[in-house]
This record gives C-alpha cells, structure tokens and sequence, in this order.
C-alpha cells in the first residue's frame, strides 16, 4: 500500500522529465533511510502485517502457514538458536514484506539488535552469550555487506542517536572492522553524552577487569595509539578526535586512580600492564602515553594537602601502599630510565600543583626500583633547598623535607635515614642556613611543621642533631626546641625521655642510649601487664577498676604516656565487643580518654581492618594476630621466594627490603643511623658480655643472617638485574641499624671464628656479607676484640681473628678467604649474571689484608701441589676432608695473576708464620707427622730462607732464620707464663720456667716443634768467635719496661734449657778461644739473677745448663779453655754458689759429664765442691764442729743450708752448742735462711731452722747490720733481699718470742740492742716505701708488712728497751 502510495506521488515527476533508474533507487533509499531513522521498526512492520491480513482474502487452510511465517519473521529472534543464514533469511522475507530495501531494514535490524543488548549489560564487558548473539550479528553484517545488501551509513546514524557506549561491542564491531572506533569518535565528536557514557563504561571495564583482560587491553593500547600516535589520521577533524581520545584516557585513568588508591581488592587485573611490551604498541605513543599519565597521576584531585602529607606521610610507604597502585606504577614506568623519570617529577614539582600522596608514593616506588634513583632524588632534594634558601620560597623547603623524610622510611639500603640526611644538611660545611636571615627562616619553616608533625622520631632528629646555628641566633633555636618538646608532650613522649633528650651538637653515648631503652622496655612492660589486669578487673564485674582512676590521677604521665597507648593499641576490632572494648568505651564515657587519642586508637582500628581484608602481608602464612617476629620471619621468607623467582607476589626486593626494614623496628626499639662522628662511644668491643636487653637483637639478626644465606645462594630464575642486586641492599639496610650491629658482629665472630661447623651454603652467605660490609665501609661502626686492642673495621677484626690451629679450623677459614677472594675477583658476579665494572687494579681494594694473609698461609700447607711455583695443571690430588670441588677452587685462584701479586704484596713473614704455627693443636692437625717434616722443610728452606725480607724472608742468612724463630718462641713464651703484678718478683724461682704447657688440647707440642726446628737451623750457623744466643739476649735487653724484660728474661731461660747448652759460649764448641767472650756471659749471669733466683743461687735447671755449656765446651774446645771456665767459675761468687746450692742434684751427671767429655780442669773444682758436700754432711750428721778455712765458709754454709732445707729434720748439729770458730759459717747460714723466708711461701720450716740457728749461736744475728762484711750479702743477695732483710730479721725475732729468757739475755748485752734500733728504722723506711713507690706495694700483701706486722715489732722494740731500762737500774 505504502509502495503504490509511493508510485502514484512522484509519477508526476517521470512525467516531467526523464529520470533514470539509478536516479530512482538512490532518492528511494535516501527516503527510506530518512523514514528508518524516524521510525520505530516494530511499528512499521507491525502496520504492514495487519494490512495484508486484512487485504488478503486467504483460506482457512493457508491462515496457520502464512501466521508462523509472519511469528517466524518478528523481531524477537533468538540469535542463539539460528544461524547466519536463517537470519539473513528472515531479514529478506520481512524486507520483502514490507517492501522495504534489505540494506535498510538489515541495518536497522542489527542497529537495534546491538542496542537492545547493550541495554541489558551497560558499560560491562559482554558476558558470553551476550557475545555470541554480537557474533551472529557482526556475521550477519558482513555477510550483507559481501552481497552488497547493507547500509552502513544507516546502521552508524542509528548506534549513535541511540547513544549505544558499550565497549564489548564497540570492540567487537572495531575488530570486524564494521565500525571502527575512531569512526565512532568521529561520529561521536559532538555528543558529548555519548563520549561520557563510553569513558565511564571504558573505565567500569579497566576496573573490573573483565573475562578477557588481553582484549581490554587491546582497547586501551588502541586509543592511546591514536591519542598519542604521530601517523596522520584518515579521519576528518582528527586533532579534535586526538583531544577526545586524550580526555577519555586521563577520565579513565583518573577513575582507576581512585579505585586502586582505595582498594581492597589484590587480584585486580591492570589493563595498562599489556599495552606497553612492545608487541600490541609502539614505543612512541606509548611513552608519550605514559609521560602524559605520570603528569597527570601526580596531580590528581589536589586535595591531599602539605600539612597532611607532612601528618600521615608515614603510612604511606612502600609496605602500606596497595597492591594496585603499585603495579601501576610499575606500568607507567616500565619504558622510563631513572634520569628521565627524575626530570618528569622534577617538571611536576616545579610546574603543577601536586597530589601528595600520590606523589611520595610514586617517589618511593620510583627509589626502590631504579638503582640510580637514590642518587637522583637526592640531587632533586638538594636543588630544592637550594631554591628554598635562595628564594626564601617555603614551598620548595616543603618539597624537600617531604621526599628527604619519606625516603628515609623506606630503609638505608636506598637512603640516609633522616638522623643521617639532617645532620649531614645542616651543619657545618654542608649546611645552606649561614646567614641569620637564612637561619630564621629555616626555623620558620620547622616551627610550623610542628603543630603537624606525628612522626615522634623526626622531632626528636631535629632536637639531637642541631643545626649549624649563626651568631646570634641562638634564641631562635630554642625557642624551636621548646615549642617541638611541647609537641612531643602532645604526641605522649614521656616527660622523662624528654629530659634525656640533649641540647648539644655531640653524639649521645651509647650507655644513656641502652640505658633509656631500658627504662623505656620497662615501663612499657609494665603498662601491657596493668592493661591485662585491668581488663580481667572490668570482665569481671563491668566497671572501671579503681586503679585505673588512682593512676589516672597520681601517676598522669605514666597514664597518657604508657598506659593509654597500651590500652588503646590498633588492632582489628571483633564482630562483637569484648571485654578490652568495652572498657575503652567505659573510659570514653567516663572522659578518661583524651578525644584526640580516642579518634587516633578508631582511625588505627579500621586501618588494620582494612589491611587485614586486603591482605596486607600478601600470603596465607602472615597474619596481624602473629607476632612481630614471625612477621619479620615470613617477610625475610618472601624476600627469598622473590628472588628465586617462586614469589607469587610481584613485589621487588627493594619493597621487601623495605618491609624488613620497617618490621624490624617493630620488634625491638633499635636507633636506626649510621656512625656520622667517630667516637670511643661508638666502637664495639666484642669480649664484652651481651646486655640482657640485647638479646632480642641477637634473635633478630639470627633471622636476618640466615635470610640473607638462603638469599644469595639460592639458584634464582629471575634475570632481573634489580633482583641479583638485592645483596648490597639488604647489607645497606643492616648498616642503618647502629644498635643491631654489637649483635650482629658477636653473632658472625661465633659463627666464623670458632669451632662451629658450617654448611658450604651459609659460608658463601658469609663471605659474601664480609665482602658487602667491607665494600659498605664507614656506615658500619668500629670494632676491637678487648678494650685494650686497637679498634679497626669489623672485616679487619674478623680477619685478623680466624683460627688456624685445628684441621677444622683450618679447613673453615681457607674455604672462607677462598669464597672472599672470588668474590673480590668478580667470578660470583659473573656467574650470577652481573658484569664486574671494577677494574684489575682495584679488585682487593676493600679485601682485608689477613684474609689474603691466611689464604697464603693455607693453600701450601694443606694442598701439596700448590708448593710448586711450576705447577700450573689443574689435576689434583683427591683429598677427603678439604673436598675435590673446593680444592679445585682454591688451586684456580691460586694460579691466577691477580692472586698472586696480592699474595706477594699480603705475604705472611717468617715469624707470623712461626707464631701461627705455635698455635696448632698437634694432634688436630691437618697434616700427619710425615706431611708436617715435609711441609715444614719445604717452607722453611725453599720459601723464607731465601725470601727477602721485605718480602717476609730471611736475606737468605740462618742465623737471620735462627733469631726470627727464637723470638716468636721467647713471644709465646713470654705471653703464656707470666704471672699476675704481684707475683712478679717471685714468678719462677722454683721448679722448670716456660716449660710447654700441656693444655689446649697440645698447643705445647707444636712449641716443640719449633724448639726442633730452631735445633735444626741452629747446627748450620757458621762458625763465630762470640755466641749468637748471648746476642740474642742482648737484644731482648733492649726493650722497655721491667716488666715486659723480667718475663721475657724468664721466657728466654725456660728455650735455652731446651736448645745446646754450649750456646751461652760460642755456636760451635770447637770455636771458643777468646776470653773476651766471657763479658756477655757475666752479664747474662747478672741480669738472670734479678729474676731466676733460689734464695742465695741461679735456678737449679738454669745453674745445670750452665754447668753442662762449660763443661762441653772445655771438652771439645782448646786446653786453655777449661782454664778460662775455671777462672770464671771461681771469679763469680753466684756462679759458684748456685753450683754449691745444687750440687745434691748436680753431683752425679756433672761428674760423669766431666768424665765422658775429658773436661779435667772443671772436674777437679766440681770434686773440691763434692768434698765440701760431704764436709757438711758429717757436721749435720755426727755434730762436729766446723773446722774450714774462713775464705770457704761462706760455700759451706750454702751447702748446709741446702742440705737443711732438703731434709727439714732436726739434726745434732743444731741442737748442740756452738764454738767461736763456726761464726763465720753460722752468720752465713742466717743469710741464707732470712734469703729464703723473704722469697719462700711456706715460711714455717724456714722459721724454724732460722729459729735453731739463732738459738744455737745467737751472735750470728750481728749479720744483720747493715756495716758487718759477708761474701753473701755482698756478692749473692739481690736488692730485693737486702732491702728486705729487716723485715726477716723480726720476723725470726716475733718467732722467738716465746724465748723470754734468751731474749733478755742477748738484750744484757749492748750489740742487741742496736742491732733492734737500726733494723726497726729501717722497717720503717720500707714500709713508708711502699706508699709511694708502686713497685714495692706487692710485699704489703705477699708477705704480711701491714700495720699489723708494724705495730708488733714496735711493741717488740718497746719491751726490749724496758727489759735494758730494768737491767741498768738493778745494775
């Protein structure tokens, strides 16, 4: 009806003028276009349906066929269910029907269609049977379209006034090419509804993600190619189309912004991360992209203000920052190096106005993922002080406080902690505030920080570490340290940690330091246990117990301070209140919470419920209600997963580290910075014992240590550069916990430097920690083993302290140095995929010169093939306890060129390598008795002898060699047998001196050793007319210090009891002729006296090896020889005395001795002294009196003193009388007892023989004054024993005072009586000596002078005065 009506308006017009067909069909589809567009279709074929009914007078049979073709042809199709050619199909018969142009009403069929769908699912990507009906439809189209049979000019007019935004099938119709989305934008240009409703649907669908997330982000990386893309665009208007494109993306990217800004979710999908690898986008637009993004990122919703930034900019770290917009970040910066994205924040800083939060977030992401990053921010914060003082421009000071402080939170493996960066920006020579202009408003600007500032450890770094401050600006400075102290009044810092705080520039020691955490772990204790028993209180009967008011009230500061914090400690809050919350609300209501601390313990609240929702610890296995150190436990156990590559998280090593970093404070209340100013208060002397308040460090670094073990020895799949750099991080994050490192260095001396057994893993962990420390240098504090030792680098410590004296020991330290040197070689790096930018010069910069030592020491002696400088095979012999793999390992760096020159640069001398050979433990040695000769040989005559001796050698000279090992020995010696201060006059006056220990499971054995190999050398020295051993001794005379001489002295008699006996005359006994060579022998004899002394003689062991030199020597020497001895022997009293003292012991092997060598000259004097022996022995035994000639006496009191004091038994000899000619032998016999009561500890058998002889011949007591003339007084006695004789002499007196009798008898006669006054003035000299003169304080304790002993032998003086008073008055 419509065509014909149709027909019959324009058949006039054919009339008219001829008109072609052609013309004809295109004004048709025009108008039947133009009626489309205009009109429902469901109306028009619902019309046309009716009419033909109407008109068409069919039969009842054919109604039911024609009624289903007429259902079959309607608009409710079930795309689903047909295909593509039974709707082409039902297309045709309806165009047909209505006589309508297919093109036409196929289009807006499908128009309508896509509308209708997208009216079910706006703005969401399709779901999938929304996608199969788009299917069939696009198919449908492009069916159409091949036939010729579809007008897509129609079907665009119609999406677009039915404003269809859907983006699944906008992306679907672009992809089939139908209608693409730049012709949609065109389309759309002007409507700019529809441009609204497609970036809110773009951006609904980058939020959720979708099913397919590659197709989304296929979307994107379409749009911004031709946003950002430079090809010309076939589109007209295309700049206007590039603007559109370029505010839907910042729309879209605005609204994902605020979505992952606030996520909880952690499996967001991020449609940015697939459009930038190289493969869906070119790199051009996608950087111009990205740069535009980050632009805009930044300065994103300026509502987060500085003062916020300034408040909250703590919880906006990297471990705080959400999972979504960190893999944005990740995104936006993937084509960027550090320089440009440096200059990018740097434009945003200077140019726009900025988002805070958004922009320190970015700034710590971009810190921790670039390695130059911490160089460029730095760089940033510095050009911003610099235009902040130049300018007096606030803003720019902001700037930089702001990224200075939020850097310094994410741990020192990427920054100075904020102690460090603000003492080392304002103050001298660094510091920009010199002026008082300048000054003030640098004071300025902290004093309005402050009513802002919540970081407690901020405030207290601008308070500790003053700024340089200008003349007269002092009052500006305080009045800022008043108002911050204020503040942290108001943040809760107790009023008594605040006057802990100093004032000064200088460095608070670490004592005050330890001992306010002290204080502060106690108080904090003892809150969390009130706050326990104050909440079974409440849950008890539910009201506030009493103690909470008393303390509210007697005890505020310690209430706000500590209790309350405790109390209202964030955490998750239950689903129903329990008891702590109940009393906290109780509290609230009864107004015993400040309003400010309650809304703070909310806001904390809902923060860890949000945290625990989204996940914060980003596994299963970390929880908030674990404790803090399993926390650090876990996070120490992810940073090991990430870099092996097995991490499900996408987290980097530096954000980890940073998370370590942060839950380590959270364990324990350690200071963090490193050392700025070295002080004695900074260096760490390890012997110390641990303070009780350090053990919780020592677990934390036992988790820190093993972690980083695991960490890089574990096998990584991860090529990342970033990721094998994690190393030097994590050991720049250790070096900013200055109160961990005492802790750290005592755990890794335990580890390596004893006999602890390790596994081949934790000691390349190890090595490589050394090698990091010592590469990280001054950020970790001095060390010294006691706090009498040098104080050195750490690395230097541990070095210098690695054992060497067991086969294990051994073992463990040349694996250690092995894996140090590689290290240094750059092999690990190499290995690991690193490229080594050292050069060969530089290799053992930072490598500890003992490490190199040891490592020389080492590879010879436990690997025989290194002894040979020809060697250069790589075959070696298998050894089981060193292992194949590790000594191919050691020989390979042995060989190496590099190696080698720094082992003869760091070569151990001869008399290290002596010293270090003393110190094995024979029988845990590495080496078999046969390997040892082999070894030692082999070292000895091949290495050192021939050495230089810059080079650690011998100039090739034995005796050099001779004189390098007996000093090591005498050093050895010196060092292991000398006794404490007071002993110091007495120390080996009996039995054998530095006789080698048997102790330390058979150190003295490996003395042994060396005493062997000294023998050894000694028989090839040359012949010499004076003795090399006298020489020696000459030598050791002229160090300093008695002390030091006397133990030395002491060491060099106890090696020469071990060596040839002829030494103290000649090398060789056939060489001595010369008399002259006696002088060193007498001042031997002299000086050994003062300290190797037997009451009136040398040492028995010292006197035997003595007799025994003379006598080999006069045996194998010239006659004249044993004349000269002779004539020695007789011209040294205390060479013959000692003889005569000893002759019990000597007698025997000296006589024979005499005999075998043909010493005839030395045996005739060695048989007189026999006869003198036997001489005293028959007085001793049958009681005769003494018949000798006075120039003997003195020889045979000696001898009777020996026999004596061998035998303790009371002979006739003493009991019977005495005659006028024994008064010579009797005085020197009183000598030689009082000699030996001054050095003896067991004085009662001295006293009583003294005693006896006293009774016996009581004139002998005359030998005590100071005028009377005895050989022995004058020739043997040593200044000790003179200056000691009046305290003897009433030491014998106070034992006789129970012979009242025989005392006023003596006392009759006037000798006695000045005899006690001389000696009792001279006791008084002595003990007012000791007052002053440090030296002689010893006897006040050794031997009893006190008061006590003083005021006896006045009351002695007194009554023999009264006894001589009472005998002139009867007289």
């Amino acid at each position: 009806m419509m065509c014909e009506n149709f027909h019959n308006l324009i058949a006039s017009r054919h009339q008219a003028r001829d008109v072609s067909t052609s013309d004809v069909t295109v004004l048709r589809d025009a108008v039947m276009q133009l009626i489309a567009s205009h009109q429902d279709v469901n109306q028009l074929l619902s019309e046309a349906s009716s009419i033909v009914a109407d008109g068409e007078p069919a039969c009842d049979a054919e109604r039911p066929e024609k009624k289903a073709r007429k259902n079959q042809s309607s608009l409710d199709l079930d795309l689903d269910a047909i295909s593509v050619y039974q709707c082409i199909s039902v297309l045709k018969q309806r165009a047909h029907l209505t006589a309508c142009p297919l093109s036409i009403s196929a289009a807006t069929f499908c128009a309508q269609k896509l509308v209708e769908i997208s009216s079910r699912c706006p703005g969401s990507w399709l779901h999938d049977k929304d996608q199969k009906s788009v299917s069939v439809i696009i198919d449908v189209i492009k069916k159409l379209i091949e036939e010729d049979d579809f007008n897509k000019q129609g079907f665009v007019a119609i999406i677009c006034k039915r404003e269809l935004a859907n983006v699944g099938i906008l992306w679907m119709l672009h992809l089939s090419s139908i209608f693409t989305l730049s012709d949609f934008i065109t389309a759309s240009v002007r409507s700019p509804a529809i441009v609204t409703a497609f970036t809110a649907n773009l951006a609904e669908v980058c939020i959720d993600g979708g099913d397919d997330a590659d197709a989304v982000s296929r979307l994107l990386a379409y749009v911004v190619d031709k946003a950002f893309g430079d090809a010309e665009s076939e589109v007209e208007d295309s700049t206007r189309v590039k603007k559109v494109l370029m505010a839907i993306l910042s729309k879209v990217l605005g609204r994902v912004l605020d979505f992952v800004r606030f996520s909880d979710q952690l499996s967001w999908k991020n449609p940015f991360a697939w459009i930038f690898d190289g493969e869906i986008l070119d790199r051009t637009p996608c950087k111009a992209f990205q740069t535009h993004a980050i632009k805009f990122m930044l300065g994103y919703k300026c509502s987060v203000k500085a003062s916020a930034a300034v408040s909250e900019q703590c919880l906006w770290t990297s471990g705080k920052t959400s999972e979504a917009l960190r893999s944005l970040f990740d995104t936006l910066c993937l084509s960027f190096e550090a320089d440009e994205l440096a200059s990018i924040l740097k434009a945003v800083l200077d140019n726009h106005e900025v988002n805070w939060q958004l922009l320190l977030c970015f700034s710590t992401f971009y810190l921790l993922h670039f390695q130059d990053a911490p160089r460029l921010l730095t760089s940033i914060i510095t050009c911003s002080l610099a235009h902040a003082f130049e300018q007096l421009e606030e803003e720019d000071m902001l700037t930089a406080f702001l990224l200075a402080r939020q850097a310094s939170l994410e741990g020192t493996h990427v920054f100075p902690t904020y102690d460090s960066w603000f003492t080392k920006t304002f103050r001298e020579p660094h510091t920009l505030a010199r002026t008082k202009k300048s000054f003030a408003f640098f004071v300025r600007f902290l004093a309005q920080l402050v009513p802002y500032e919540t970081h407690v450890p901020f405030l207290k770094v601008q308070i500790t570490r003053l700024p340089f401050v200008p003349p007269k600006c002092r009052s500006l400075l305080a009045d800022y340290v008043a108002l911050a102290k204020t503040r942290l009044l108001d943040l809760h810092v107790p009023a008594e940690e605040l006057n802990m705080l100093t004032t000064s520039t200088s460095v608070s020691t670490s004592a005050s330091t330890s001992v306010s955490h002290a204080a502060k772990d106690q108080l904090v204790e003892r809150a969390e246990q009130d706050v326990n028993k104050f909440v079974a209180a409440f849950e008890k009967n539910g009201k506030i117990p009493p103690a909470i008011i008393e303390t509210s009230i007697l005890h505020k500061p310690f209430y706000v301070g500590k209790l309350l914090p405790a109390l209202l400690k964030p955490r998750p809050l239950p689903g129903q209140p329990d008891s702590l919350v109940r009393l906290i609300e109780a509290l609230k209501a009864a107004d015993k919470i400040p309003a400010s601390m309650y809304s703070g313990y909310r806001k904390g609240c809902e923060r860890e419920m949000q945290q625990l929702v989204s996940g914060v610890f980003e596994s299963d296995d970390e929880d908030l209600s674990i404790p803090p150190m399993q926390q650090l436990q876990h996070s120490v156990q992810k940073l090991q997963r990430t870099v092996s590559g097995k991490a499900e998280g996408k987290k980097t090593v530096s954000e980890l580290l940073s998370v370590i970093s942060e839950r380590t404070q959270a364990v324990a209340a350690i200071k963090t910075g490193t050392i700025t100013f070295p002080q004695t208060c900074d260096i760490i002397t390890l012997d110390e014992e641990i303070p009780e308040d350090e053990k919780i460090n020592m677990q934390i670094v036992d988790v820190l240590l093993n972690g980083f073990c695991k960490m890089v020895v574990t096998p990584t799949q991860n090529s990342d550069s970033e990721t094998l750099k994690g190393a030097p991080q994590y050991v720049a994050m250790l070096s900013g916990f200055a109160g961990l490192q005492p802790a750290l260095y005592r755990q890794l001396m335990s580890l390596i430097c004893t006999e602890v057994a390790l596994h081949d893993h934790h000691l390349q962990g190890l090595a490589r920690l050394l090698m990091l420390i010592a590469n990280t240098g001054s950020d970790f504090r001095l060390a010294r083993l006691h706090i009498t030792t040098e104080c050195k680098s750490f690395t230097d410590v541990i070095a210098a302290s690695l054992p060497t004296f067991t086969k294990s020991s051994m073992i463990k330290t040349l694996k250690l140095c092995a894996l140090i040197l590689d290290y240094a070689l750059g092999h690990a790096e190499e290995r690991s995929g690193l490229r080594s930018e050292r050069s060969s010069d530089n290799l053992f910069i930072n490598v500890p010169e003992d490490f190199v030592r040891k490592f020389a020491y080492l590879v010879p002696r436990l690997c025989t093939e290194a002894r040979s400088s020809a060697c250069r095979t790589p075959s070696v012999s298998v050894d089981t306890a060193l292992g194949t793999r590790w000594q191919e390992m050691v020989l390979r760096l042995w060989r190496l060129q590099p190696i080698h020159l720094m082992v003869q640069k760091s070569i151990m001398s001869f008399e290290e390598w002596a010293v270090s050979e003393m110190r094995v433990v024979l029988n845990e040695d590495y080496l078999d008795g046969v390997s040892r000769q082999d070894y030692f040989a082999w070292v000895v005559h091949t290495r050192f002898i021939p050495a230089l001796s810059q080079h650690g050698g011998c100039d090739g000279s034995h005796a050099k060699a001779c004189s390098i090992v007996f000093e090591a020995l005498l050093k050895d010696a010196a060092s292991s047998s000398f006794g404490s201060s007071k002993e110091k006059w007495r120390t080996h006056f009996r039995g054998t001196p530095c006789q080698p220990e048997r102790t330390m499971g058979g150190r003295g054995q490996s003395r042994v050793l060396l005493l062997l190999l000294l023998q050894e050398l000694l028989c090839l020295l040359p012949p010499a007319q004076e003795s090399w051993l006298l020489g020696e001794f000459q030598q050791l005379l002229l160090v300093g210090g008695r002390a030091k001489q006397q133990a030395e002295v002491v060491a060099f008699v106890g090696i020469l009891q071990h060596l040839p006996a002829y030494l103290l005359f000649c090398n060789k006994p056939c060489d001595w002729t010369e008399e002259q060579s006696l002088t060193r022998f007498r001042h031997f004899v002299n000086v050994t006296r003062l300290y190797c002394y037997d009451a009136v003689g040398l040492d028995s062991n010292l006197t035997a090896t003595i007799c025994k030199g003379m006598t080999l020597t006069e045996g194998q020497s010239s006659p004249f020889a044993g004349l000269l001895l002779v004539k020695l022997l007789e011209s040294e009293p205390v060479l013959t005395g000692s003889v005569m003292l000893h002759w019990c012991q000597l007698s025997t092997s000296l006589l024979d001795l005499c005999y075998v060598h043909k010493a005839k000259h030395l045996e005739t004097v060695f048989k007189e002294m026999d006869a003198m022996q036997q001489l005293a022995t028959r007085v001793l035994e049958d009681g005769e009196a003494i018949k000798s000639p006075p120039a003997q006496s003195w020889l045979l009191a000696i001898s009777l003193f020996s026999q004596l004091r061998a035998t303790a038994s009371d002979h006739a000899w003493l009991r019977s009388g005495g005659a006028q000619q024994d008064m010579q032998v009797m005085e020197s016999l009183m000598l030689c007892f009082a000699a030996e009561l001054i050095l003896s500890t067991e004085t009662l058998q001295v006293l009583a023989l003294s005693s006896a002889v006293a009774l016996k011949q009581p004139p002998c007591l005359r030998v005590f004054d100071k005028c009377s003339a005895n050989t022995i007084k004058s020739h043997l006695l040593t200044d000790l024993q003179l200056k000691m004789l009046p305290w003897a002499f009433f030491r014998i007196l106070h034992e006789l005072r129970c012979q009242q009798a025989m005392m006023q008898e003596w006392q009759s006669e006037g000798w006695f009586g000045d005899l006690l006054q001389v000696n009792h003035a001279d006791l008084c000299d002595l003990h007012a000596s000791m007052e002053s003169d440090e030296e002689w304080k010893w006897i006040r304790y050794e031997q009893g002078l006190d008061l006590h002993f003083m005021l006896k032998a006045s009351k002695l003086m007194q009554s023999c005065e009264i006894a001589s008073r009472d005998n002139k008055k009867l007289l």
